[in-house]
């Protein structure tokens, strides 16, 4: 999975900026509402975020045919997108749906961003931020579906905050350049 990894560090970079930019986007609305709407500012912005993470997720596992590690970046793509055509193809102006599909992306790409993770916790001494992400995505996912009925306009605060963090910690991964295995004793034994 590390060598994966190595050659896709660009794609943590691109997940992470695109989740800081939903958030941040997210924060400075106001203006936007006015325009949009606070359910169709989500939507255009999860989106964006969305196919921005699944079209780097399936470049990266493409690139890196054949290895170790690359089918679940893959899926992790795959997830993004799925999320995407979800919400293109039932745009339905319906605050539950929105809130629905956040919160099934959120928890599915949590659980494979917690499964990577655990795949590199002896490889990489920065696995642990790999692993908050996810942690932090199905808390988030659980949330959104055990509360959809609040609609969007109440959690959206909840959804851009997280995606900020979200954006920081993919960002640390991807500013390391490449993950270099850890060299500490732990992980030689």
């Amino acid at each position: 999975m590390l060598p994966v990894l190595s050659n896709a560090w660009w794609m943590l970079l691109l997940r992470g900026a695109g989740a800081l930019l939903f958030g941040v986007a997210g924060f400075v609305r106001p203006q936007a509402e006015v325009v949009f709407g606070t359910i169709l500012l989500v939507l255009v912005l999860f989106v964006a975020y969305a196919a921005l993470a699944g079209l780097a997720g399936v470049a990266a596992a493409l690139l890196n045919r054949g290895r170790p590690g690359a089918d679940l970046l893959a899926l992790l793509g795959v997830a993004h997108l799925a999320a995407v055509a979800l919400a293109l193809v039932y745009p339905a102006p319906v605050a539950i749906a929105l809130v629905l599909a956040i919160g099934l992306h959120a928890l599915a790409t949590g659980v494979l961003d917690v499964w990577i993770a655990f795949r590199l916790r002896r490889q990489v001494r920065t696995g642990w931020l790999w692993g908050t992400a996810g942690v932090l995505s199905i808390l988030l996912g659980g949330y959104l579906l055990a509360f959809a009925g609040a609609g969007v306009a109440g959690p959206s605060r909840l959804v851009f905050a997280y995606a900020a963090v979200l954006g920081v910690l993919f960002i640390a991964l991807g500013l390391q350049g490449r993950l270099r295995p850890d060299r500490s004793p732990q992980a030689a034994g």
